[in-house]
């Protein structure tokens, strides 16, 4: 007689403890991020304020589709400013 497990059940109180964890600490990192770009002035003003907007549109407003493309034109804008910035600085026009 084999046994089955239910994998979508994470009700014990180690899975709990662990996804509280995950989303607080998940939290608290993007907010240290946006605080950490906000003060650089490495990328612009823009892109701390829309990883906070994920944050509020993922988490408080369950609009997970909408958050995420939100976070993804961030990520994507912060890659474009790097690589932007990269080049610049190779030209010598920084």
């Amino acid at each position: 007689m084999s046994k089955t497990f239910d994998v979508d059940n994470l009700s014990t109180a180690p899975e709990f403890a662990m996804g509280i964890m995950f989303i607080v600490c998940a939290v608290f990192g993007l907010l240290v991020t946006a605080a950490a770009l906000w003060r650089s002035r490495a990328v612009p003003r823009a892109i701390p304020l829309l990883l906070v907007a994920f944050i509020v549109l993922d988490v408080p407003l369950s609009q997970p589709l909408i958050g995420h493309v939100v976070a993804l034109v961030a990520a994507v804008w912060v890659a474009y400013s790097i690589v932007r910035a990269g080049d610049a600085s190779a030209r010598g026009t920084a």
